[in-house]
C-alpha cells in the first residue's frame, strides 16, 4: 500500500481533559501511526491515551509510562517518512463510527466506544447494565448453571429482566 495521508483530530493545544484520536486510511498496519516517543510527549501533556485505526509501536514503553494505547496491530517500522498529516480537528472515521472533536471514548482491551457527548451518559449506563449482567451470568457458572443456560440468548441481548 503506498503512502497515505495521516489525520488527527485535535484543533487545539490537547491537555489533560483529552485523549487522542489517530486516523490511518483503511486501517493501515504496515506502518506504526503511534509510538514510544509521542507517548511520552502526550503523556508529559496530560492526554490521557490514544486510540489509532492503525499500527502501534513501543508498547512496552506506552505500558511503563502508564499511557494506554489502543491500536489494530503492533508493528515495529515507524512512520517517519511513510505518513504525514493530512488534517486537525476534522471529524474522522474510526472503523465505522465518525469521530468528533468532543466525542467521548471508552477503550478496553475488549475494544472502543465512542458516544456523542451529549449521550455520553447513556452508553456508560449501558455498558454498566451490560457488565452488571456478564457478572450475573459468570457468578451462575461459578455456581454450577450450565453455561448453555447461564448464556440464554435473551439474556445476553437484554430482552430479558433478571
Amino acid at each position: 500500500m503506498a503512502p497515505g495521508p495521516h489525520a488527527q483530530p485535535t484543533h487545539r493545544r490537547a491537555g489533560p481533559d483529552d485523549g487522542k484520536v489517530d486516523l490511518v486510511p483503511g486501517g493501515r498496519t504496515d506502518v506504526s501511526s503511534w509510538g514510544g516517543i509521542v507517548s511520552v510527549g502526550a503523556s508529559v501533556r496530560g492526554i490521557r491515551g490514544v486510540v489509532t485505526d492503525g499500527a502501534c509501536r513501543d508498547v512496552a514503553q506506552a505500558r511503563e509510562l502508564g499511557f494506554p494505547v489502543f491500536a489494530r496491530a503492533q508493528v515495529p517500522v515507524t512512520a517517519r517518512g511513510r505518513l504525514r498529516q493530512k488534517s486537525s480537528g476534522e471529524p474522522i472515521r474510526l472503523g465505522e463510527v465518525t469521530v468528533r472533536q468532543g466525542d467521548v471514548l471508552l477503550a478496553d482491551e475488549g475494544g472502543v466506544v465512542i458516544a456523542p457527548r451529549e449521550r455520553a451518559t447513556e452508553a456508560l449506563e449501558a455498558a454498566q447494565r451490560l457488565a452488571d449482567l456478564e457478572a450475573a451470568i459468570e457468578a451462575e457458572v461459578r455456581t454450577g448453571v450450565p453455561l448453555p443456560q447461564a448464556m440464554r440468548d435473551a439474556r445476553l441481548a437484554g430482552t430479558e429482566a433478571k
